[in-house]
């Protein structure tokens, strides 16, 4: 067993000068070692007996028994006591590439940027075959290799994942010590129990950053560090609503950061073999695939045939019964990853607006994108959010009125009714419509006329309407209709400020507090 002494004989780095990061769960230093004449990096960690499971000597003991080519791999692991403390040191094979991070800025074209995420994929994939939900994904605990032209991403910084025992099969318990709150799921970042599908939403914000230059959730200019920053970041990720620069972002892709970046994991992205499965079963410019759907209720039946595109520059005058003969055959229907690949498939032409050729027209069969004009039971509206692939939703209602929030005789009376939810509009509305006096709130009331399940949106149902403002005005045009001006909301603010309630600006998504006698704009929101 190599003593201290040994150990810094044979490893040779300044902590001051040779140190390439740090985190929550120690350093990492470039050092030299004398026996094998070459670079490693060596991350030095002390033992917190608060945190036994996190220590560095049991990632390295995790990493030694996994195998496989993008995830990284420690040489040794030592354990040292002094005067200081306890301290466990890895060491691993040294990149000079640095992480991830480094490259994402680099001029990198979209192939090998596409090519990298496959692979962070199907190392996310193997992880979790093993039983291992990493926990902590983000650029920097992705080492790269650069080699020959070849980009190849490691997984690694096993610090906060989780080993699932034997039959614990789907959840665990969630800590939010030391996790990167910018790439950590909804689940981690409100102390819910957390599943290998959270490690979907880590990589889905890392595609983003990817393929879009930005983070999808920000702080809105607050400082990062400050209150109205962190409150800011926790109302973009807790709203799951993307920027429009998403859709900038190339099929399958799109598809696949918005199947990991939905807010509810049940409705997000269970495997990291769904999305492998999509980018696999993507039709591109080689193949066309035409898809008859016969919708039976919930259950939808593909049947397709995939046919080969002769070259524009082929030819060849084949025979129609020659064409038939190169017909690709399908593998067997009893097939799980061909039901699994077509399920994908359909999915993603239902995503991205229609089957090539126009096969089918994706709203018949209750998929919508925001934006989409919603025309179902006698319901109308325009779409400004979605979830479960488009299957259910928000509308926003194609008319507005100009009313009060409420009337001058109850704002007289300074009468609190206590709508303070940001989030839900229609319990707030269910609150006013209780009231024996709810005819004295005419914004509600004018809302709730439309149905009972329309409803005045909540304070972030209109952030969220403003958001995605440029695809709802675009639908609203058609409707002789525009979206422009102040909105009352149904959130009713605290404190000193009883009197008065939030709108949201459409022009630029500016928030206010109005005494609630103002008149504005008003429209309805309803759940599809």
């Amino acid at each position: 067993m190599m003593t201290e002494q040994e150990f810094y004989k044979r490893y040779i780095f300044d902590r001051h000068t040779d140190i390439l990061g740090k985190g929550g769960f120690g350093k990492v230093f470039k050092a030299w070692d004398s026996h094998r004449h070459v670079y490693v990096a060596i991350k030095m960690q002390e033992v917190d007996y608060q945190y036994p499971n996190a220590r560095l000597s049991k990632e390295v003991e995790l990493a030694h028994r996994l195998d496989h080519p993008n995830v990284a791999k420690y040489l040794e692991c030592y354990t040292f006591e002094n005067h200081f403390g306890e301290f466990d040191f890895a060491v691993m094979n040294y990149y000079d590439s640095g992480s991830l991070d480094r490259w994402i800025g680099a001029d990198l074209p979209l192939s090998v940027r596409y090519d990298i995420l496959i692979q962070i994929l199907e190392g996310i994939a193997y992880l979790h075959r093993e039983g291992i939900i990493h926990r902590d994904l983000k650029p920097q605990n992705i080492l790269m290799i650069h080699h020959a032209g070849q980009y190849i991403p490691l997984i690694t910084d096993f610090g906060i994942s989780k080993q699932l025992d034997d039959g614990q099969s789907r959840s665990v318990s969630n800590s939010s010590a030391f996790l990167t709150p910018h790439y950590a799921s909804p689940e981690q970042l409100f102390g819910r129990k957390i599943n290998k599908h959270s490690d979907l939403w880590s990589f889905g914000v890392i595609a983003y950053r990817m393929l879009v230059g930005s983070m999808p959730f920000d702080t809105g200019g607050y400082p990062a560090d400050s209150e109205s920053g962190r409150s800011e970041f926790i109302r973009q990720v807790s709203s799951g609503m993307l920027p429009e620069a998403i859709c900038a972002v190339s099929e399958p892709w799109q598809s696949v950061i918005r199947g990991c970046l939905v807010v509810d994991g049940a409705e997000r992205f269970q495997h990291a073999e769904d999305c492998l499965a999509l980018i696999a079963n993507f039709v591109d410019g080689e193949e066309t695939i035409k898809v008859d759907v016969v919708a039976e209720g919930d259950d939808i039946i593909v049947v397709d045939e995939r046919v080969d595109v002769e070259h524009k520059d082929d030819k060849d005058d084949k025979s129609a019964k020659d064409s038939k003969d190169n017909v690709t055959p399908p593998p067997p229907s009893g097939s799980p990853k061909r039901k699994r690949g077509l399920l994908w498939l359909v999915l993603l032409l239902l995503l991205v607006g229609g089957a090539v050729g126009g096969y089918y027209n994706r709203n018949a069969f209750g998929f919508y994108m925001v934006g989409d004009y919603y025309n179902r039971n006698g319901k109308q509206g325009v779409v400004f959010d979605t979830s479960g692939f488009g299957r259910h939703g928000k509308i926003v209602s194609l008319d507005e009125a100009r009313l009060q929030w409420c009337t001058d005789s109850q704002y007289d009376k300074a009468i609190v009714v206590g709508t303070s939810s940001e989030s839900d509009g229609k319990a707030n509305t269910d609150k006013v419509m209780r009231r024996s006096d709810s005819g004295e709130y005419p914004a509600f009331t004018w809302c709730r006329e439309k149905g009972a399940d329309w409803y005045l949106p909540a304070k972030d149902e209109l952030l969220t309407i403003y958001n995605n403002k440029s695809a709802i005005n675009a639908t609203l045009a058609k409707h002789g209709e525009k979206l422009s001006g102040w909105y009352w909301s149904s959130t009713e603010c605290a404190g000193k400020e009883k009197f008065c309630a939030w709108p949201v600006y459409m022009d630029d998504g500016d928030t206010g507090n109005f005494n609630k006698i103002n008149i504005i704009y008003v429209r309805a929101v309803s759940a599809f």
